[in-house]
């Protein structure tokens, strides 16, 4: 939840880790994209819960919160769909 508090490249080169370990366990595991995106959104469901009640706590502003999370998540579902591309055409 840290890196939803971060800007700008912080917050995006962690995206990016994130979704390239996604990418890399399921494709280690020869989940389809499908199974790998239905993974990321059981992530994504978790965080935004958990952010919700942290941001909630912390009096944080609603539209700033689903713009950050959205921003973030965003970017880990691109990242993601990037490596699995990658690392189906390196077979």
């Amino acid at each position: 939840m840290a890196y939803l508090s971060a800007n700008g490249q912080e917050a995006s080169s962690e995206a990016h880790a994130v979704g390239f370990e996604y990418a890399s366990r399921g494709h280690r595991y020869n989940l389809s994209y499908v199974e790998a995106a239905q993974a990321f959104l059981f992530f994504r469901n978790t965080l935004i819960e958990s952010v919700v009640h942290a941001y909630r706590e912390a009096n944080v502003p609603f539209d700033e919160m689903l713009h950050r999370m959205h921003a973030f998540t965003d970017e880990i579902l691109i990242s993601l769909l990037q490596t699995y591309q990658k690392l189906e055409k390196a077979k």
